[in-house]
């Protein structure tokens, strides 16, 4: 409110030019300042790494920057990073069960079966709903020869979503 008084007094001249040219010169201050703090977000909002690392810098408890941390870094094949941001958010709130799935997805890359299939029945205890987990967790158990396990995530997947052609 204050700088649209400004600017309204700067342009309608409103006072003495003295008057005006301070007011002038404050708008174009505070311009330059929000500016110059614009700019340095927008380096920050580039990609999802550099957005999420400030945001972990700002909030270093923050579980959410983390795992979306260790997401950017998964998906850019950083196991080591991805690995060291989970282990982060793990220690602040171990039951997230956002941060479980993508804790087992980094562990299937990295060929961690057991650690993988841990971290996927921690999320599906957590967040029964999710039939990715589910799906992969059958999976795993296709692989290691546990056939009727298997079965019985595919069958849960199709309970709850009948389209669903991977379960099929």
């Amino acid at each position: 409110i204050v700088i649209l008084g400004l600017m309204i007094g700067a342009i309608t001249g409103v006072g003495d030019s003295g008057v005006r040219l301070r007011y002038a010169t404050a708008i174009m201050l505070m311009a330059m300042i929000f500016g110059i703090g614009t700019y340095k977000r927008v380096k920050e909002w580039r990609t999802n790494k550099s957005l999420w690392s400030a945001t972990h810098r700002a909030n270093p408890k923050s579980v959410k920057s983390l795992v979306n941390l260790g997401i950017s870094a998964r998906r850019h094949n950083d196991y080591d990073g991805a690995m060291w941001a989970y282990g982060k958010a793990a220690g602040i709130e171990p039951n997230n069960p956002l941060l479980q799935y993508n804790l087992a997805l980094a562990y299937l890359r990295l060929g961690r079966i057991d650690r993988s299939e841990a971290a996927f029945k921690k999320t599906i205890e957590l967040n029964p709903g999710n039939l990715t987990a589910r799906l992969n967790l059958g999976n795993i158990y296709n692989k290691k020869g546990n056939t009727s396990a298997a079965i019985m995530q595919y069958n849960q997947i199709v309970m709850k979503d009948p389209e669903n052609a991977k379960a099929w």
